[in-house]
């Protein structure tokens, strides 16, 4: 059996302050969130509630704020600034994933729009998400 390689970069702290550009994209690229038409993207009902689980990542958070973001038809592109406080110790959620952190912030709004999307506009719970997300580089770091 193949072991997966992390997308990760090796030995970095994903719970530093950093502005991130954050790619996620849809299971099996399904354009599940609307279709481009005349260059314009049209959100059919479950683009808004994307955009809307994003917009409130930052109320549910307060180390992070949520910056430009754009909701294409099978991935959504994202700015996110985490400004966590590195004088305290931040808590373990498991072996890879600890609180603050992007992995667990990313977590976190991808289940709250499946379990929403679930009620509205995925009733027959079809998969919404990739496995992972796509982080190409830490835009800017206070190391």
């Amino acid at each position: 059996m193949r072991s997966r390689q992390s997308m990760r970069l090796a030995n970095y702290d994903y719970t530093h302050s950093g502005v991130y550009f954050i790619t996620i994209c849809t299971y099996r690229f399904a354009d599940l969130f609307g279709r481009i038409v005349d260059g314009k993207m049209l959100l059919n009902e479950l683009g808004p509630l994307v955009a809307e689980e994003w917009q409130s990542t930052a109320a549910v958070r307060p180390s992070v704020e949520v910056d430009l973001y754009v909701v294409m038809p099978n991935h959504i592109h994202g700015l996110l600034h985490i400004s966590n406080d590195k004088s305290g110790k931040i808590p373990e959620l498991s072996r890879k994933m600890r609180a603050n952190s992007l992995g667990s912030i990313i977590a976190q709004f991808k289940s709250k729009v499946t379990k929403r999307s679930r009620n509205r506009a995925n009733p027959q719970r079809t998969p919404i998400w990739k496995r992972n997300y796509y982080d190409p580089l830490c835009v800017t770091s206070n190391r």
